[in-house]
């Protein structure tokens, strides 16, 4: 149990130097594009998914939010044109979640933003600790495939 407090602590830390040593133009971005982090998670898992969600299908995914609070973000997705909601084939009653064109660009540009920030504090590294925290999280990122 030790250990794991102590890699999420380290993991905490090195998450803040990320966030703490990247530019601000992801979280301009995401203003920019009037996105909660509710709503920027759930964009995420839409973009994520091989398969539209329902609203509880998003919800479990999400961690159990709370489905009045989900479907408020919702209903701004869609009214934005991030998020497509349309009748469940087999019940009319369900209705199934995805992202536009526009809610894919979207977070296809977040995605690069955020992955150039990193790229920069990445670079501050040296070159073996890149190759070790490369090393590390190989087989973690096997496992999410």
């Amino acid at each position: 149990m030790q250990a794991t407090a102590d890699t999420a602590r380290c993991l905490g830390e090195f998450l803040r130097f990320l966030t703490q040593s990247a530019g601000n133009e992801f979280v301009q971005a995401v203003e920019d594009a009037g996105l909660s982090l509710t709503q920027l998670k759930a964009m995420h898992v839409l973009a994520g998914s091989d398969e539209q969600l329902s609203l509880n299908g998003l919800s479990e995914r999400l961690g159990g939010l709370s489905l009045p609070t989900l479907s408020r973000a919702v209903d701004a997705l869609v009214q934005r044109g991030y998020v497509r909601r349309a009748e469940d084939a087999a019940d009319r009653r369900v209705k199934r979640l995805s992202l536009t064109a526009k809610g894919r660009r979207t977070i296809d540009r977040l995605i690069e933003i955020r992955v150039g920030e990193f790229e920069t504090v990445l670079e501050t590294l040296t070159d073996d600790e890149r190759e070790r925290l490369a090393h590390a999280l190989e087989p973690i990122l096997e496992r999410r495939a």
